[in-house]
């Protein structure tokens, strides 16, 4: 409602949401060219929704954008990495903080109507950009999921979780033994939408519930509580964990390694590597690989 507002009278009207954590920063950069003022700031200012003064000046507004849309988000270095992509095409990077219960009452074809032409996609919403997408590549297919979107007339994705995942456990047990490489005595904890990639790549690896702490699928026939893994590929975020609802792995687990889908410096995935005493991989070389299958993608999607 407030958007028609401002568009009806654009350029002699203002309309600046905030809240309490600055998830509207990125509204105010795409609508800079339509508010009759603009603010920025300098340090914290007086609302987090407004931009720091490089981010307003770089800013274009008004002429599309890409975004990385998940909750949470303000992690994502996906605005960074993806910017000179964006550049080159005209466009801005935005970090969008969308729930799932806001992308049920219609927040994707709203940023449509503002201007998203690209999108990276992130927990807990691949399942729901998978659904939403006229077609999809085999990837997407297979997990049900999708990691990236594209407009061209209607919403196309893909997976590009696949080629991050593989490099990365491939470079994260090069120097163990062979048969880690399959996922022998490995576990994987968690997974959401990146279960059915894990398993692609790691068929032999037990895979475990990060809601009830219980193994899943052919696991369930072999539960030893004696078993410990030797690798431990981590697959929940900070946000699901948050609460203390969640369960660890068990206390007689002893990994000599943790594998983590997560990059952010406060992923739960890192403070368990340190309770056990474990040696740690974050997921940025997985987040590299992916975000460039994602450029990849868009370039043959209407980039």
């Amino acid at each position: 409602m407030g958007d028609r507002w401002l568009r009806a009278g654009a350029g002699s009207r203002a309309f600046l949401p905030r809240s309490a954590d600055g998830r509207w920063a990125w509204y105010r950069l795409a609508t800079k060219p339509l508010q009759a003022v603009n603010f920025w700031r300098e340090g914290t200012g007086s609302a987090l929704d407004q931009p720091p003064l490089l981010r307003w000046a770089r800013a274009r507004g008004g002429r599309g954008f890409l975004a990385v849309l998940g909750h949470p988000v303000e992690h994502s270095r996906t605005p960074a990495i993806q910017e000179e992509f964006a550049r080159e095409h005209g466009l801005d990077a935005f970090a969008i903080d969308v729930r799932p219960e806001e992308w049920d009452e219609g927040a994707l074809e709203f940023l449509r109507t503002l201007g998203l032409r690209f999108a990276a996609v992130t927990a807990p919403l691949k399942e729901r950009a998978f659904a939403v997408s006229a077609r999809a590549d085999a990837v997407a297919a297979r997990a049900r999921a999708a990691n990236c979107l594209a407009w061209s007339g209607e919403w196309i994705c893909a997976n590009t979780d696949l080629d991050g995942l593989r490099a990365a456990w491939a470079d994260a047990v090069k120097d163990l033994d062979p048969a880690l490489q399959t996922g022998e005595r490995a576990a994987i904890w968690g997974g959401g939408g990146t279960r059915a990639i894990a398993g692609e790549v790691l068929p032999n690896a037990r895979e475990y519930s990060a809601r009830t702490g219980r193994p899943r699928g052919d696991a369930l026939a072999d539960d030893s509580t004696a078993w410990s893994p030797e690798v431990v590929l981590w697959a929940v975020g900070r946000s699901r964990m948050r609460d203390g609802s969640l369960p660890c792995p068990p206390a007689g687990w002893a990994p000599r390694l943790v594998v983590d889908l997560n990059y952010s410096e406060d992923s739960p995935g890192r403070d368990y590597a340190e309770q056990t005493k474990s040696d740690y991989i974050s997921g940025l070389a997985m987040f590299r690989e992916q975000a460039k299958r994602q450029r990849e993608f868009w370039r043959q999607n209407g980039g």
